[in-house]
């Protein structure tokens, strides 16, 4: 075996420590700190402090991350920074589409709306 194999055996359980005490970390930082988290991103750990749940925090944390490692699988970019600027505008992007869908149900709900009180007010009158 070579040493390349014995170190991809090894690290598993070596993956399973590191993640053990990363675990035990968030839980101490925790609680001192109720509205402290403290997350991965692109294999940078941030500690982010707010007033939503932790639960919430950490998956905000794991859709950006995912986003920047989407970013990074398909494009040719080294730069951390580059690819984070890139998946910021992925996101502002998505996030405008949905805007956007959002404004044009609203205006087709208010449309339907006024067709159906328009509708009943006809009906009134004939009564």
């Amino acid at each position: 075996m070579t040493g390349a194999g014995r170190e991809s055996a090894r690290s598993p359980s070596l993956a399973a420590a590191a993640s053990q005490r990363a675990s035990r970390r968030k839980k101490w930082l925790r609680m001192l700190d109720p509205h402290s988290v403290t997350v991965n991103i692109y294999g940078h750990e941030y500690t982010l402090k707010g007033e939503a749940e932790p639960e919430y925090v950490e998956k905000v944390a794991e859709f950006v991350d995912r986003k920047m490692h989407e970013v990074a699988g398909s494009s040719s970019l080294v730069s951390t920074t580059k690819i984070a600027i890139l998946a910021a505008i992925n996101v502002a992007d998505e996030l405008f589409r949905e805007r956007r869908k959002r404004q044009e149900a609203l205006a087709l709900l208010d449309d339907k709306t006024g067709q159906i009180a328009s509708l009943l007010e006809q009906e009134m009158d004939k009564l």
